[in-house]
């Protein structure tokens, strides 16, 4: 599997593409006397390229009568993957090839496969190394297996997910596992789990790690689980063969004819082991109290290495994925931007050597959280990936101090809107993402200071001292010190100051500095601070940078779906009340938002306040993405309030666009058989012991 076939660099009468090829060939090739096939074009078909080549391609190449021929065919199919034509190296067709050699070494198994031949090498090769692996090969409660978790690689494949691989039985290879097919039964092991999936999921979330439970039922990190029957859907199933599809994809056809167009001009080199990102964080408090996390995403990149001339233009396509989980893995929201981003030849030369950075704020309130983020050059497919844990501290209730933001320069802003990242009222910080700065230049930092909520003793009037001391933690201490004032009543009406200050470092030698800022209440003796370590350079480090930002961000504030991904989070932090306040927050905003309003639906039937659930069903829409807990909630509470009628009508429309689920059939026959329709009872009834059974696992 190792051998590559046709590796030259022959362009040959193939230039314009493999459907010239076709159109020449037409039936002259079924004509002519074909050559059989070597062996190296059989191994090179069959064994090296299966899971990259197109059926349409495969058809051409199984129809061309020589050997040269096929050698020219080969040459192009590399060509046409080539991400950097202008270069000796085909860095596609190097990857393929090692992704094989790995499959290869690691993951043949017992039986004599080969390791390209297995589930897991053929996912492996088709999608490169994950993200992730965990690996569980001894396990008590369950069977061997391999939890891999990948960022987005491919436009028709979701921004994160997950693949499972187990080992059914000791004599068995690992084989890819199927929510709908296998189920948490075949993964857990011990008395009570046999054709329990209730039990075998509580197993597994209590005795291995939610995450591994939460991938038995999905491999999608944003899709709701059905905690009633513990089933799948048929997603998973879905999203696995449209991997098995990719050679045939639309977007995989579009890449490569966007591939063919631009090899001429595209100078970006695609790298497929990603790129790792630098991201530098720091939680805020926005105008409304609520916190957010402003992040700016440093890529190993300049503008040069990521656009593409477009006329005469420069022109930098790009969308970047943001999945925020909780610190125990599970899934709270992703945070999508695309955009394509415009320079002109006279910008393109004045910015083409600075490195490339992303702006973005996540609405994030107290709490830890792990989050991956995806950056992917549209043009090209080219990745670059972070995962980052962060801690958004709870700032209420005493003297806090936010940590110390390096900048550039601020400037203030026409049309303040308080959505953008780095942005405070009207003023709009560029953040520095430095930590080395030259002789001669200025340290400039900004921070908030927060106070206890009003009633708690601070008087208008009040005065807090902020202390500011620069030293070398090894030249003897403190360098330098200042002091000023800040009086409360400065504050807003949710105890938030901002406050910057800008030191010069011309008097500083080279060296490793640090700058500590307190703050204290001299009427409590309370005190907050912060440490910023720095170093000082003989030459200045600043060149500048090329940055692009989400501008989605307060579009997205006006149309709720901050609040609501922020109310996602409380949720998952166990503050039901905060969510709760969020989400009608979010329909304030923007009723028509069917998420939050299916979110408020299931906390509140939780809760018990079954008629206001009822009232928000009657603007409820049913959507092939509308959470089954947000529909029984809504079955139940409607007839709770005599809205039998209304209930059937929404139930028939889930019916209509949902999977397959065996509680909303349940719940489906009791409402007719209730309105005394016993045949369509007896039909829901029927439909709910077929989808059981068809989730049943399979017996050995």
């Amino acid at each position: 599997m190792s051998t590559r076939a046709g590796t030259g660099r022959f362009r040959g009468q193939w230039g314009n593409g493999l459907l010239v090829a076709a159109l020449l060939l037409g039936g002259a090739a079924d004509a002519a006397a074909a050559t059989p096939f070597s062996a190296k074009h059989k191994k090179w078909l069959e064994e090296e390229v299966p899971y990259l080549i197109s059926d349409e391609e495969k058809k051409l190449f199984r129809q061309l009568p020589t050997d040269a021929e096929r050698d020219r065919f080969i040459d192009d199919f590399w060509l046409a993957r080539d991400p950097s034509p202008g270069t000796p190296e085909n860095e596609y067709r190097d990857e393929h090839y090692r992704r094989i050699e790995h499959a290869n070494q690691y993951f043949s198994e017992g039986r004599g496969h080969n390791g390209w031949r297995t589930d897991r090498g053929r996912m492996y090769i088709a999608l490169g190394k994950p993200q992730q692996v965990t690996k569980y090969p001894w396990h008590s409660a369950v069977r061997p297996m391999e939890l891999w978790f990948y960022s987005n690689t491919h436009r028709s494949l979701p921004g994160f997910f997950y693949l499972l691989f187990y080992q059914p039985d000791d004599a068995s290879d690992y084989r890819l596992y199927s929510p709908v097919v296998d189920g948490p039964t075949k993964l857990a092991k011990g008395s009570g789990t046999e054709n329990n999936p209730r039990g075998a999921f509580r197993q597994l979330a209590q005795q291995v790690s939610a995450e591994v439970a939460r991938a038995s039922l999905t491999f999608l990190t944003d899709e709701p689980i059905d905690t009633e029957s513990f089933t799948a859907t048929m997603a998973s199933d879905s999203m696995v063969t449209r991997i098995y599809n990719l050679p045939n994809d639309r977007f995989t056809k579009e890449m490569l004819r966007r591939r063919r167009e631009l090899k001429e001009v595209v100078k970006t080199r695609l790298t497929f082991e990603p790129e790792v990102l630098e991201v530098e964080w720091v939680p805020l408090r926005d105008a409304d109290g609520e916190t957010a996390v402003h992040q700016l995403l440093l890529l190993p990149a300049t503008l040069e290495e990521l656009a593409a001339k477009a006329g005469d233009q420069y022109q930098v396509t790009a969308r970047v994925n943001t999945l925020v989980r909780t610190a125990g893995g599970e899934p709270l929201f992703q945070q999508t931007h695309s955009g394509t981003y415009t320079y002109t030849a006279e910008a393109f030369e004045r910015l083409k050597l600075l490195p490339f950075a992303y702006e973005d704020r996540l609405p994030l309130p107290p709490g830890d959280y792990d989050l991956d983020f995806v950056f992917q050059n549209e043009i090209t497919g080219a990745l670059y990936l972070a995962r980052q844990q962060v801690n958004v501290p709870d700032v209420a209730g005493a003297l806090r101090l936010s940590p110390l933001v390096v900048y550039e320069e601020a400037v203030r802003v026409e049309d303040p809107s308080g959505a953008r990242p780095f942005e405070f009222f009207d003023l709009r910080f560029t953040p520095s993402g430095r930590n080395e700065f030259g002789r001669g230049e200025k340290l400039k930092v900004f921070f908030q200071v927060y106070l206890p909520p009003p009633g708690t003793g601070y008087a208008v009037g009040d005065t807090l001292q902020v202390d500011y001391a620069l030293g070398s933690p090894t030249r003897g201490g403190t360098r330098t010190s200042e002091s000023e004032q800040i009086a409360t009543q400065q504050f807003d009406a949710h105890g938030t100051v901002l406050h910057g200050k800008a030191f010069s470092l011309n008097d500083f030698e080279p060296g490793s500095f640090r700058l500590v800022v307190t703050v204290t209440d001299p009427a409590t003796g309370q005190s907050a601070s912060q440490t910023l370590a720095f170093k000082v350079a003989q030459v200045g480090g600043n060149l500048g940078r090329t940055t692009i930002v989400n501008g989605r961000l307060a579009e997205d504030t006006r149309r709720g779906w901050l609040d609501y991904r922020r109310a996602l989070c409380q949720a998952g932090q166990n503050r039901p009340e905060e969510a709760l306040r969020l989400l009608e927050r979010a329909l304030e905003r923007n009723p028509n938002l069917s998420p939050a309003r299916d979110k408020l639906a299931t906390l509140l039937f939780q809760r018990g306040d079954h008629a206001r659930v009822a009232t928000l069903a009657a603007g409820a829409t049913i959507a092939p993405d509308t959470g089954l807990d947000a529909i029984l909630a809504y079955l139940a509470a409607l007839e709770e309030a005599g809205q039998r009628t209304k209930a059937i009508e929404l139930g028939e429309q889930a019916v209509a666009v949902l999977a397959p689920a065996g509680s909303l059939y349940e719940e489906m026959a009791a409402l007719y058989e209730k309105s005394g329709q016993g045949d369509r009872a007896r039909e829901m009834r029927d439909r709910a012991r077929q989808a059981t059974a068809s989730r049943k696992p399979a017996s050995n």
